[in-house]
């Protein structure tokens, strides 16, 4: 394993152990758990990173030694999937952290905030389904396409979300 791979499973390990151990001591160990990775699937459905190799592919090829095309794509059905059922069984889940509130606003207001989602996914799909060039001329040309849907993202991310974040720092410091 090289070691960009051992610092990315350590920066994921890092990611699940504080936020889970932070809300493991304030909500209790499942109800922890189960926060912690619908925050994880924030991260995955909302923020337009494309490549999120340290959320799961570092995970993957550390059980498996095998790298994943792929996985950007399971890990967004994984997330889709988590979501739709929370939504339908446990919505009240959401009102636990200010993250949480985010993604439940997001995901019950289809017009406009899906479009969060929508470019995300955009991203990550691309990012999935483009070929491993070798060539200096095409990789450049994916790089940057890949920049175009990550900026594209996080301006729809901020621009429609802001009144909410707004709300959420404003809400936090009154307390």
């Amino acid at each position: 394993m090289t070691k960009a791979r051992k610092v990315r499973f350590l920066l994921f390990l890092s990611f699940f152990g504080l936020t889970g151990l932070h809300l493991i001591t304030q909500f209790g160990t499942g109800r922890g758990i189960y926060i912690t990775f619908l925050i994880w699937s924030f991260f995955i459905l909302c923020l337009p990173s494309t490549g999120k190799p340290i959320i799961t592919s570092a995970v993957l090829y550390f059980f498996t030694e095998k790298s994943y095309q792929y996985a950007s794509l399971l890990r967004w059905l994984v997330a889709f999937i988590f979501n739709i059922f929370t939504y339908l069984a446990l919505p009240y889940i959401y009102l636990t952290s200010a993250t949480t509130f985010l993604l439940y606003r997001i995901i019950s207001n289809p017009w406009p905030y899906w479009l969060i989602i929508f470019v995300s996914s955009l991203g990550g799909a691309y990012n999935a389904l483009v070929i491993k060039s070798q060539s200096h001329a095409t990789r450049f040309g994916h790089v940057t396409i890949k920049t175009i849907f990550a900026i594209i993202g996080l301006f729809t991310f901020l621009y429609l979300s802001y009144f909410e974040i707004i709300i959420f720092l404003f809400s936090s410091t009154s307390r």
